[in-house]
């Protein structure tokens, strides 16, 4: 997908991140944006390079709060992946959480609805990720992506039950050596919003790494469209990552990153 933010991040080819033993982590990537600068590419960025690696062991389950399956499938055909194609092939699952399968609380302040709603979900999710290391193998590697799970407080769910959430797919992830990645809208016009705030601040606290989408500081600037702050999360232990900020432009059918003042050359 972006080798140059692969490169950033210093992530292998084939997987995330390698211990210096060689072998996988694990890891949790908190993505953030605002009204002015959408993430999305990035969620779009972890599906396809998830993809793209070895279909006999990758797998993606994609949360969807944000968007419809057809605006997936629709923007991976753009990308140079067929969604529709790893659908078939069960390498590509999408959930619909706000779907009626999964009642949801609608704008409800009922402790006990947003509870069963949130272990609702995880059992879903659990269940799929589970029976699939059961009938293909111990081998598979899972990507699940939440995007953008800012939308379960809209919906009703209570903060703490969304870090509950949160927090279990973390440890079934670990369990099961994949990679968890999390939207969350985070605008800066927004700080009164308490709730808000402390989701992403807390989320934050359970990361790996922590990629920031915003507008530029400098305002608009023709041929950039943001910047991408790249950020080491409280439970990360690579010492080759170094933080740095980003320029980046979305063109129809791709992202192009330069380092921060050098838009001008493509990293």
């Amino acid at each position: 997908m972006y080798p140059a933010l692969d490169s950033a991040l210093n992530w292998s080819i084939n997987q995330l991140q390698t211990s210096s033993s060689g072998s996988p982590h694990s890891r949790f990537i908190l993505l953030t944006d605002e009204l002015s600068a959408d993430g999305s590419f990035l969620i779009h960025h972890f599906i396809g390079r998830q993809l793209k690696k070895d279909v006999t062991q990758s797998r993606v389950l994609l949360v969807g709060l944000a968007q419809s399956q057809d605006h997936y499938l629709n923007v991976g055909k753009k990308l140079g992946y067929n969604l529709t194609t790893s659908s078939r092939a069960s390498t590509f699952h999408f959930l619909d959480p706000l779907s009626p399968t999964i009642p949801v609380p609608s704008h409800t302040t009922d402790p006990k609805a947003s509870q069963t709603f949130v272990q609702s979900l995880y059992k879903t999710i659990a269940t799929k990720l589970l029976d699939t290391r059961a009938t293909e193998g111990y081998a598979i590697s899972w990507s699940l992506i939440f995007d953008d799970i800012s939308l379960l407080l809209y919906s009703g769910i209570a903060v703490q039950d969304v870090l509950w959430l949160v927090g279990a797919c973390r440890a079934l992830i670990i369990n099961l050596r994949g990679h968890l990645v999390v939207l969350s809208h985070a605008d800066v016009t927004t700080t009164e919003d308490v709730e808000q705030t402390a989701l992403n601040r807390s989320l934050g606290h359970m990361s790996d790494y922590m990629l920031e989408v915003r507008s530029l500081e400098s305002g608009v600037t023709h041929g950039v469209t943001g910047q991408l702050s790249l950020m080491k999360g409280p439970l990360l232990d690579d010492p080759n990552f170094h933080p740095q900020v980003l320029h980046y432009t979305i063109t129809d059918s791709c992202v192009q990153f330069s380092a921060k003042g050098y838009s001008g050359g493509v990293l």
